[in-house]
């Protein structure tokens, strides 16, 4: 597997992703954590990030990266003279601008904006069929091709980046098991991953059952959209909206994904980077 250099600029840009305080501070920990070599920092480190100290978030940038032949979106915001480099993937529904890049006016909520502001070059992969990476011809996606992609995207980061420590990784949910999936294949191209929403029992195997022989393709809807943001007084509904209005624009179609038992060759003993788990 190789990725292949120089990317082509993407065209568009759009709004994306909550989650952001819970989000920013497992980041910055991954990334603090990393570059200890897996010791903890101090509790009176600043690991979490003041929003007041920030600066201005530079602007968000879009590029097309060859894996295998298949071009992936990649998204960044990137600082000058970055400190650290994440690479953030997304959930099962949502790609990576509503989960990680959502703009509402005078509120905080982009977590690319807020680990940029930090000093960290921020990377986020739209999987294949989500957002502005294609699906695949015969419409289906499984784990190990993610976890393909995810190397191979990296390693690009990685030439971008050279005297940088090799990337962090942070996956919500669905990319959380793709993280784990991709660190235990190839820990010398990260320098630890953060496992947000892990939902995989380790003690539970997945059965290697025949699914639908064609893609569902099934249309993504606002009332799905809006299914996570269920505490009242946790998200405004402005923030609601607007994010119902990016994930219904960037994914109008759910991704069909098959094979899920590939995430059976999961171990919790298999990840040898430092590793940060959050789960509620």
């Amino acid at each position: 597997m190789k990725a292949f250099a120089p990317a082509t600029q993407l065209d568009r840009s759009g709004p994306a992703g909550t989650r952001g305080t819970v989000l920013r501070r497992a980041a910055l920990v991954l990334v603090a954590l990393a570059a200890c070599g897996g010791e903890a920092p101090a509790p009176s480190d600043s690991v979490a990030g003041d929003p007041g100290d920030r600066g201005t978030a530079p602007a968000l940038e879009g590029f097309t990266v060859d894996s295998d032949g298949h071009p992936m979106a990649v998204w960044a915001r990137i600082p000058e003279d970055p400190e650290a480099v994440v690479l953030l993937l997304h959930g099962r529904t949502w790609s990576s601008l509503p989960d990680f890049d959502l703009q509402v006016e005078g509120e905080d909520l982009s977590l690319m904006s807020a680990l940029a502001g930090e000093g960290i070059a921020t990377y986020a992969l739209d999987a294949r069929g989500y957002g502005g990476t294609p699906r695949t011809e015969d419409g289906w996606l499984n784990p190990d091709r993610m976890a393909e992609d995810v190397h191979n995207v990296l390693l690009w980061i990685a030439s971008r980046h050279p005297d940088a420590a090799a990337p962090a990784v942070m996956g919500w949910s669905f990319g959380s098991t793709t993280a784990h999936l991709f660190a235990q294949r190839w820990p010398e191209a990260t320098s630890g991953v953060a496992l947000y929403g892990y939902w995989k029992d380790p003690a539970t195997e997945i059965p290697e059952e025949p699914g639908p022989a064609e893609p569902a393709r099934s249309p993504t809807t606002a009332e799905a959209a809006a299914s996570d943001f269920i505490v009242e007084g946790s998200i405004s509904r402005r923030a609601i909206d607007a994010f119902v209005a990016a994930a219904l624009e960037s994914d109008p179609v759910r991704v069909d994904i098959r094979r899920t038992w590939e995430f059976n060759a999961l171990s919790p003993d298999s990840l040898t980077v430092p590793t940060l788990v959050l789960q509620g």
